[in-house]
């Protein structure tokens, strides 16, 4: 009875272990992979942020100097009269009253509504840059990451090589056939094995904790890297590079709508007719306790009125100096357009390079790997037959772990290559920024 009870229990320990389990590895975080990770970080990086932040005040601004302006005003005016009843402080004494005026054309604000069109125009740029900047660190973060891990894993074969060979050599001495210095040189080795996984595990911890605050992440959260460091093609729609980079580039759009807005601003100086016209409705409610009715024999409680001011300018000190400032401007924007559109054509072709070459430098390091794999399996034939020491195959594996290590950079090179490519062409972010 005993028996059975005990093993009854050990048996719904094992299962309660074994949910315990299910549900903890069911409520695992999945592993991050490099397309989640360019959207985390466009999305959340700080730097989008302040960029966000900084279009946002470009539109209040913006809508703020419109050209159109209209207030709406509810005022009292009380106010002791003695003798004819005037104005004070700028009103008819009265109960109550209320104001509207109505901008309907003002130059002045017109420039400045232009004004804020570029502004806003250069924000957004700023914007689209920053995301884009955040996608090219996280994927060379996520990259480097990938290669770190690689790196250790080669670093701790080599440790295991060395430390093969110093307990071979070891073994030697106590023989006597091998002297003090062969095993100083195997210590030292051993020694150099050892710094070299400690800086490797320093490196990669380096740029998890990087990767980690760009994605808006806890330094201390769990980051589990996941999926093939690989993206997909470019758009099959026969644009070439260069055009497809010309058409959506954040900068060079940016400054096309800016010199846009600059040049409608410059005309708006330029014209010679240029009336400021406004209008203005206003009524208020007057009370007899002021007087009014022994001065005006019409008086009449109900006052309101409505008419329009028409100003043409003849003369303004410093308008042609302004007139000149902006032109200055205008000149200036067209011709970093003209700067950027030639950089932009320059990283096209570095961006093509790049590509070619990580495409060739990742099939010399699949053949590497695949030349270590096969020396390792001969070398474990021959080790079974006796005809070699294991520290030769230590050797033989460290050597597959480097081929390893140089195929996963070369990996994270191509993969590096492909998103400034898709970052040119303007396919690379998926995400929007709200």
């Amino acid at each position: 009875m005993s028996s059975g009870l005990g093993r009854r229990s050990v048996v719904s320990l094992v299962w309660l272990c074994c949910a315990a389990g299910a549900r903890g590895q069911a409520g695992a975080d999945p592993p991050l992979t490099l397309r989640e990770a360019i959207d985390r970080a466009a999305a959340r990086a700080p730097e989008v942020a302040v960029a966000a932040a900084a279009q946002a005040e470009a539109d209040a601004a913006g809508r703020l100097s419109g050209p159109l302006r209209t207030g709406l005003s509810l005022h009292t005016d009380p106010a002791y009269v003695a003798g004819v009843p005037g104005p004070v402080l700028g009103r008819l004494p009265s109960i109550a009253g209320v104001d509207l005026r109505q901008s309907f054309y003002d130059p002045g604000r017109q420039i400045e509504a232009e004004e804020g069109k570029a502004r806003l125009a250069q924000a957004q740029g700023e914007v689209g840059i920053a995301r884009l900047r955040a996608a090219e660190q996280a994927a060379a973060f996520f990259g480097r990451c990938r290669a770190g891990d690689a790196a250790i894993r080669a670093a701790e074969a080599r440790v295991g090589a060395r430390r093969s060979a110093r307990d071979r050599t070891a073994r030697l001495r106590e023989e006597g056939r091998a002297t003090v210095l062969d095993e100083q040189r195997a210590r030292l080795l051993m020694a150099q094995a050892q710094q070299e996984l400690r800086r490797a595990r320093s490196e990669r911890e380096l740029d998890g904790f990087a990767l980690r605050r760009l994605l808006g992440l806890p330094a201390d959260a769990p980051l589990t890297l996941g999926g093939e460091p690989s993206l997909p093609e470019p758009s099959p729609d026969g644009t070439d590079d260069l055009a497809a980079a010309r058409s959506t580039d954040p900068r060079l759009r940016a400054m096309g709508e800016r010199v846009a807005a600059e040049e409608r601003a410059v005309r708006i100086r330029g014209r010679l007719f240029a009336p400021v016209v406004d209008a203005s409705a206003q009524y208020s409610r007057l009370y007899k306790t002021a007087d009014w009715d022994e001065f005006y024999r019409t008086f009449k409680p109900d006052s309101w009125s409505i008419g329009a001011s028409i100003n043409l300018p003849l003369f303004a000190s410093g308008r042609s100096a302004a007139a000149a400032r902006a032109t200055a401007r205008l000149d200036r924007l067209r011709a970093e357009r003209a700067a950027r559109e030639r950089d932009l054509e320059i990283e096209v072709r570095r961006t093509q390079q790049a590509l070619l070459q990580a495409r060739e430098g990742i099939e010399v390091a699949q053949l590497s790997e695949a030349v270590a794999a096969e020396d390792l399996r001969l070398a474990r034939a021959l080790l079974s037959e006796g005809r070699i020491e294991p520290a030769d195959l230590a050797e033989k594996e460290q050597l597959l772990a480097e081929a390893q290590r140089d195929r996963t950079r070369a990996e994270a090179d191509l993969a590096l290559a492909q998103v400034g490519r898709l970052a040119l062409r303007g396919e690379l972010l998926l995400v929007t920024v709200p």
